[in-house]
C-alpha cells in the first residue's frame, strides 16, 4: 500500500528593508585620504519578522576626498539601500592654534596694517630691532611630523616706528634645523609675499627674522597654516 507524502510549500523569507546598525569607526577624513568602512554594520529585516546584522557583503558608493564637505554614502545590499554621511575637512591647522615651544620677540596682534595699506585681522608680529640689541625674532613649533606643507603671507608692518632710514629684514625658515627658505631685503617699500613650503616629516618648524639696522621693524605673519 502506497501513501502520499504531504509537503507544505516553503515560503520565501523576503528581505523587507535594511538599516544602519553602526557607523564606521572613522567618519571624518582630510582631503586626499582613503576611506575605510571598518566598523560599519547593517541590520537586515525579513518578512517573517526576523533580523540579522552583517558587516560585509554590501557595497558602499559616494565617497570622494577631493574637496571639503559632506559625502552622502549609499550602502547597497541586494535590492535595498540605506545612506549615511562622512565629513571631509581640509586638515589645515592655523598657526595661532599652536603654542610655540620656543619664541623670542613675538606676539599675536590684531587690527594691523602693512606698508602697502593691507589690513590684517590677526597676525604673528615679529619684532626685530637693531637699536637695542634685539635684532632677532623667532617662533618654533613642534609638529611631530604630522604636516606636509606650510603656507603664510609675510608683510612689513606700517607703524609709527617706521622711519625713512629703516633697513631691511631677513627672513629664514627652518625645518629641523635645516634652512629651507630665505628672503633678504624685505623693506617697507615691498609688497606682501606668500611662502609655500613642503615640510614632510618635519618635527620642529622655526620662523626666524633678523634686522642688522639700528631701528625698529615688525614683520607680520598672516594666514599661516600647516597642512596635513
Amino acid at each position: 500500500m502506497s501513501t502520499e507524502e504531504s509537503k507544505t510549500p516553503s515560503v520565501k523569507n523576503e528581505l523587507v528593508k535594511i538599516e544602519l546598525n553602526s557607523l564606521p569607526e572613522k567618519t571624518t577624513y582630510i582631503i586626499g585620504e582613503s576611506v575605510s568602512y571598518d566598523g560599519l554594520t547593517i541590520k537586515l529585516f525579513f518578512a517573517d519578522g526576523s533580523t540579522k546584522i552583517i558587516n560585509n557583503g554590501f557595497e558602499c558608493k559616494g565617497f570622494s576626498s577631493e574637496t571639503v564637505g559632506k559625502n552622502n554614502i549609499t550602502v547597497y545590499y541586494k535590492n535595498k539601500t540605506v545612506e549615511f554621511q562622512l565629513n571631509i575637512i581640509s586638515g589645515d591647522v592655523n598657526i595661532f592654534s599652536l603654542n610655540p615651544v620656543d619664541s623670542n620677540n613675538t606676539e599675536i596682534k590684531s587690527n594691523l596694517y602693512d606698508t602697502s595699506g593691507n589690513y590684517y585681522d590677526k597676525c604673528l608680529r615679529m619684532y626685530v630691532d637693531g637699536s637695542y640689541f634685539k635684532r632677532v625674532s623667532w617662533s618654533t613649533y613642534k609638529l611631530n611630523g604630522k604636516y606636509s606643507k606650510f603656507s603664510a603671507v609675510f608683510a612689513y608692518e606700517d607703524s609709527y616706528h617706521i622711519y625713512s632710514d629703516c633697513g631691511d629684514i631677513t627672513l629664514n625658515i627652518y625645518a629641523d634645523d635645516t634652512l629651507i627658505y630665505t628672503k633678504r631685503n624685505i623693506t617697507k617699500f615691498g609688497d606682501p609675499f606668500t611662502v609655500n613650503l613642503d615640510i614632510p616629516n618635519c618635527n620642529f618648524f622655526k620662523i626666524y627674522a633678523m634686522n642688522e639696522n639700528a631701528c625698529e621693524n615688525y614683520l607680520l605673519v598672516s594666514n599661516a597654516k600647516f597642512v596635513k
